[in-house]
């Protein structure tokens, strides 16, 4: 009787790459019922010459990427990431724009955008990077995260966040947490030297012997002898 290979979804055969998930399908929304939130908005402002490209690539035919929005239920769609291409439709006097909608709601849309222009789309500025930082470490819930979960989110280094928590001053909290769930107290990190072994104290002693100039004494001899001790006992 023949064996039957039984293939788990999202699994491969051997000798097979695993199939890439299939991308979102973007469907059209009237721009009308886009909410456009400046304060979600990860850059400065819009760039005037990446717009007048855009325009030019749309006037030439070119169809612009989608772009993301997000929606809570019945709630108008919120703009995360397309802030460019969505002005380029609306000086075009464009009805409608191409978009992947998200579920989620404000907040959900925010931490989108904080690394949304690091994968694509126009370069960002370094002030681009702080204003994405900055909205992260200004938040209750993740400015509690640590610096390397930030960077991770916002497409940046764990030392420009680090930079920026200090500089900032946005989050004064000294707990954070970890990208694996693990929350730690920054406070205490270097607070408490840790206990040296206690083999090491004749080492001490003999070293302070001779560092003194004298020539080697009693208490210089009787410290060997305890070092060679613990040595025989380690190794023993």
């Amino acid at each position: 009787m023949d064996s039957q290979l039984t293939l788990i979804p999202g699994c491969a055969a051997d000798g097979q790459k695993p199939a890439k998930p299939p991308k979102p399908r973007a469907k059209m929304l009237p721009l009308a019922s886009i909410v456009v939130d400046a304060a979600i908005q990860c850059r400065v402002g819009l760039n005037a010459e990446h717009l007048k490209r855009l325009a030019d690539a749309m006037e030439r035919g070119k169809d612009l990427d989608p772009i993301d929005v997000f929606q809570d239920g019945d709630a108008p769609p919120i703009v995360a990431d397309g802030f460019h291409r969505h002005e380029t439709h609306l000086k075009a006097g464009r009805a409608s724009i191409p978009c992947i909608v998200h579920s989620g709601g404000r907040r959900e849309a925010v931490l989108f955008a904080a690394g949304a222009n690091a994968r694509h789309g126009l370069p960002r500025t370094n002030a681009d990077k702080r204003r994405a930082v900055g909205k992260l470490l200004a938040d209750s819930v993740w400015g509690q995260w640590s610096d390397r979960a930030i960077a991770d989110k916002c497409g940046v280094s764990h030392t420009f966040v680090a930079a920026a928590r200090a500089t900032g001053n946005r989050c004064q909290s000294s707990t954070r947490r970890c990208a694996d769930g693990r929350t730690i107290d920054t406070a205490k990190i270097g607070s408490k030297r840790a206990a040296r072994p206690e083999w090491l104290r004749p080492i001490r002693k003999l070293h302070a012997l001779l560092d003194s100039g004298q020539p080697p004494a009693k208490e210089a001899i009787q410290a060997l002898r305890d070092l060679l001790a613990r040595l025989e006992e380690g190794f023993g």
